[in-house]
């Protein structure tokens, strides 16, 4: 899914959505080499702690990736499971064709 994610991000003209992606890694050499390999340019980040992490437990995180859709206001609107449901959602709130 993260190569699907990269190119529409890549593609957007103008920015109109943002990606922040919080990694369950452990090992910070690993996690900022994937970054720097897959030239992520969205926001990212860890605390380090894989799934000991404090945003597992905050936001019911069970399975990677996980995503959640939000509004200018970060109120979640879509918790899309495949990259496929994250374009259905983007269409509705049309930040997309």
């Amino acid at each position: 899914m993260m190569p699907k994610l990269k190119e529409f991000y890549d593609k957007q003209k103008p920015f109109r959505l943002e990606v922040m992606a919080v990694a369950l890694d452990t090992s910070r050499s690993e996690w900022t080499g994937f970054i720097r390999t897959e030239k992520l340019n969205w926001l990212n980040t860890s605390e380090l702690k894989g799934f000991a992490s404090k945003s597992v437990d905050t936001y019911n995180i069970f399975a990677t990736p996980t995503m959640f859709l939000l509004d200018s206001g970060k109120k979640i609107i879509s918790k899309p499971v495949s990259f496929r449901e994250l374009e259905e959602a983007l269409k509705e709130i049309k930040l997309t064709n």
